[in-house]
């Protein structure tokens, strides 16, 4: 399968440090700027759903507001869940712009 690189933001939006929901194809996406790199991982929790861009970010470590359940966002994986993982989309910045890549499929 192709993917398809979608803007969704600037990297204005997303400073240093902070996290923001972004909806791409019906999914919330969350953007996370981890020393300047910005990543992207399903926004839900795997436990109860609660939104991991409301959550704290403490360097690459996400931790859900709800139960303290926390993920690496670099690689989506869940700290101490063994195989537990979010998925994880490729980002891409470009003069300023936020992109995330989204399967063709998963476009409509």
């Amino acid at each position: 399968m192709s993917a398809e690189y979608l803007e969704v933001a600037s990297l204005e939006q997303v400073p240093v440090g902070h996290s923001r929901v972004v909806w791409v194809s019906g999914k919330e996406i969350a953007l996370f700027n981890v020393g300047g790199e910005v990543y992207a991982t399903d926004d839900r929790c795997l436990h109860q759903k609660w939104s991991l861009s409301a959550s704290k970010l403490v360097g690459k470590i996400v931790a859900c507001t709800a139960h303290n359940w926390k993920y690496d966002v670099t690689t989506g994986e869940m700290i101490y869940g063994k195989g537990m993982k979010l998925n994880s989309y490729p980002v891409k910045v470009v003069e300023g712009k936020i992109f995330v890549a989204i399967e063709k499929s998963a476009l409509g």
